[in-house]
C-alpha cells in the first residue's frame, strides 16, 4: 500500500514529544495528550491536539474568562486544517484554518513512517510549539471505522 492510501482516514493521538537542542525529551501536551487527526481521499486534512488534563475556565466562558484561563486554554490546544499532498516520505500541510492564526497560509512539513497500525510522523527541526522550536514526534494509532 502506498503511503497515499495508508494515510486516509482518522487516527488518534498516542504520543507528543519534543526534544531540546540537547537531546532532553519533553511532552508539551502532558504524558497522555488527546488528539484526532482525519486525511481525506480528496486531499483534506484536519488535527486537533488537547492536553489530557486540559482545565476548565474559572468562569461560564471565554466571554468573561480572565486572561490566566485564555492563555492556559490556548496554550493547552492545537488545531489546524487545509489542504495536504506528499513529497516523497513527507506529507505537507497547507494551513488555511488554525487556533493560532500566524499559521494560516503557512506550509507544514512533516516526515511519515508507518509502523503497523501507527503513523509517525516528525516535524522539523524550525517546529515551534509553546514559543520554542524544537523538532517534534508524534505517534498516531489508525481509529477503527
Amino acid at each position: 500500500m502506498t503511503l497515499a492510501a495508508a494515510l486516509i482516514g482518522s487516527w488518534r493521538l498516542v504520543d507528543f514529544v519534543t526534544h531540546d537542542a540537547r537531546g532532553h525529551l519533553a511532552r508539551p501536551f502532558g504524558v497522555h495528550p488527546h488528539g484526532r487527526l482525519v486525511y481525506t481521499p480528496g486531499g483534506l486534512m484536519s488535527v486537533q491536539i488537547a492536553c489530557a488534563a486540559r482545565p476548565t475556565l474559572r468562569t461560564s466562558g471565554f466571554d468573561d474568562a480572565v486572561p490566566e484561563d485564555e492563555r492556559t486554554a490556548f496554550r493547552s490546544y492545537l488545531a489546524y486544517s487545509g489542504r495536504y499532498h506528499l513529497d516523497g516520505d513527507s506529507v505537507l500541510h497547507e494551513v488555511d484554518l488554525s487556533l493560532d492564526p500566524d499559521w494560516v497560509g503557512q506550509q507544514l512539513s512533516r516526515t511519515a513512517a508507518l509502523a503497523g497500525d501507527q503513523l509517525i510522523l516528525r516535524t522539523p527541526s524550525s517546529f515551534a510549539i509553546n514559543g520554542d522550536q524544537e523538532p517534534a514526534e508524534l505517534t498516531w494509532r489508525r481509529e477503527a471505522a
